[in-house]
């Protein structure tokens, strides 16, 4: 999928319209969540966390994390539309795929060893050679020029399928000429 975003890169931006796109997210949420300890101790018993859990918290690890990542994160954090935690990761991917700046928290596990039983050996970011090459990867990406609708992004709790999304701009007048039934 990375390599379909470099060749679609080449010819301008990677667009909504690109039909690569929505598997390379699905994959790139697969890998997020393959081998994470997704259940912790909490008042209410264990409860099952998501990977935005580990994201949003990713600066607390290192102190020299982009400002663009840290903004991404605050976007995310601030959008009104996403109710859930799968909702607020989906959205963090497509924000930091447009920002240039999804590596930052996977460099933090797999460059910092701030894997503090966050991800079993045995996954692909946990494990130091596969965390290594997905990270150039994603190196790969934060080159790219990824022209996305985040506005659009109330969808995200539920589904990665883009719903259709169109605009309209009305002239001021006294009659619109729009009637509703």
């Amino acid at each position: 999928h990375v390599f379909e975003a470099t060749k679609a890169a080449a010819n301008g931006c990677v667009s909504d319209a690109q039909t690569f796109l929505l598997p390379m997210c699905q994959v790139l949420e697969e890998i997020f969540r393959k081998g994470m300890h997704n259940t912790a101790h909490s008042a209410f018993g264990l409860t099952r966390r998501d990977y935005w859990a580990w994201i949003r918290k990713a600066d607390l690890y290192n102190e020299e994390l982009d400002s663009s990542f840290k903004r991404t994160v605050a976007a995310v954090l601030n959008s009104s539309c996403i109710a859930t935690p799968q909702g607020r990761g989906r959205l963090f991917i497509r924000t930091a795929l447009k920002n240039k700046c999804l590596h930052f928290p996977v460099e933090t596990i797999v460059r910092r060893k701030c894997n503090e039983g966050i991800y079993d050996d045995t996954s692909i970011i946990g494990n130091e050679i596969l965390g290594e090459i997905f990270l150039s990867l994603l190196y790969q990406c934060s080159h790219l020029d990824f022209n996305l609708n985040i506005e659009n992004a109330s969808f995200l709790d539920e589904t990665w399928q883009l719903p259709t999304y169109e605009e309209h701009e009305l002239v001021p007048c006294m009659d619109l000429g729009v009637y509703l039934g």
